[in-house]
């Protein structure tokens, strides 16, 4: 149900670091200014990404949770549901 969960930080290095060796974690994705740590292959990730626009991370800034509806199809069928 749910792809990854993503927070933002100041130091994406520092953060990788801790995160890795907290968890156990394998780095499964870096594109720069996020990564995508994991566990197993399909499971839940943690993203850690630093702000787009470059200021200071706040709660606003760089945190969301993706959800994984399973198909196309699931996802059309929500966004309908989700418009009445």
């Amino acid at each position: 149900m749910i792809g990854h969960v993503t927070i933002g930080g100041s130091d994406l290095h520092k953060a990788k670091a801790f995160y890795l060796e907290q968890f156990g974690a394998k780095l499964n994705i870096d594109m720069n200014r996020i990564a995508f740590i994991g566990t197993e292959d399909g499971a839940t990730m943690l993203s850690l990404c630093l702000p787009y626009n470059g200021e200071s991370p706040l709660p606003s800034k760089g945190n969301m949770i993706a959800l994984t509806p399973g198909s196309k199809e699931a996802v059309n069928s929500l966004y309908k549901r989700l418009l009445i």
